[in-house]
């Protein structure tokens, strides 16, 4: 399996899968790309014999090309982008941290492209009214469980949506998920429009969240606090969610035993549920 990997940062489950013990016996990273010029993850990369291609950012490019930021330029942006990894030939796209909304068009050309989140998204609810106090969402439901089908007819029923996506992830799951959520987990997902919408291949082990600190900071209104933790969360999780969930994602498609049929996820032939499959360890 050809994989290529577009990354922002550390790229941290990127680096995970090149130093995975199946890397180049039934999946190999034959490339990378990255939006970020100054992005650590390049040199990370490199040390280890991954070539990544000449980086160029969304602003650049929009400055060379007198484009105004947007959904246009961001789909011509794509588009440069699929020039330079056609070469390549890879048949799946890593999303390891990519901070950039990958077009329709881009998953179009290459319809399995694969992010991974650093929070379980098998949460939905309706959202808090605008200008509300609230800090638990109204119904929030665990519908990890359930049969994606009976997930999609709950949620267009009470219109529901799927929660705690985004750049924010953590942090809301610390804020607006107290009282019932009480761990994270990473989650790789086929990427969709819209984003963080794609059905759940593999969710990591979990990582428990230290409520009474949570109670706490938010009883204070410490704000600062609660960032800080949500950060330091997120950085555990690159490491023991991220990684072994995406190795897992990749190793499962290279061995032809994961599938995606009618919005749903089999592995071995078997229909998972709406969280897909979960890591214990």
């Amino acid at each position: 399996l050809r994989v290529f990997v577009l990354f922002s940062g550390s790229c941290s489950s990127g680096i995970g899968l090149v130093q995975g013990l199946k890397h180049k016996k039934t999946y190999e990273i034959v490339g990378a790309g990255t939006n970020n010029p100054e992005a650590p993850g390049i040199e990370g990369l490199r040390e280890l014999g991954i070539d990544v291609l000449a980086p160029f950012s969304y602003e650049q490019f929009c400055s060379r090309h007198g484009l105004r930021p947007g959904k246009r330029a961001n789909t011509e942006y794509h588009e440069a982008w699929l020039r330079k990894i056609e070469p390549l030939n890879p048949d799946v796209i890593a999303l390891s941290g990519y901070m950039k909304i990958v077009p329709a068009e881009f998953l179009e050309h290459y319809p399995d492209t694969k992010n991974v989140h650093p929070m379980a998204l098998h949460y939905l609810a309706r959202r808090p009214q605008e200008g509300s106090n609230r800090i638990v969402y109204e119904g929030l439901l665990d519908v990890g469980y359930m049969d994606p089908a009976d997930v999609a007819r709950l949620a267009a029923e009470n219109n529901l949506e799927r929660v705690f996506k985004g750049e924010s992830a953590v942090f809301d799951a610390l804020v607006f998920g107290h009282g019932a959520v009480r761990e994270l987990r990473s989650t790789v997902h086929r990427a969709t429009i819209p984003y963080d919408e794609g059905p759940i291949e593999v969710e990591s082990a979990s990582i428990q969240i230290d409520e009474e600190k949570v109670r706490v900071a938010l009883k204070n209104r410490n704000w600062r606090v609660l960032m800080e933790y949500a950060g330091q969360l997120q950085d555990n999780l690159k490491t023991a969610g991220d990684v072994p969930a995406f190795r897992k994602a990749i190793e499962l498609t290279a061995e032809g035993r994961l599938a995606h049929r009618d919005g749903a996820v089999y592995i071995d032939d078997q229909r998972q549920s709406y969280s897909g499959l979960q890591l214990f360890e």
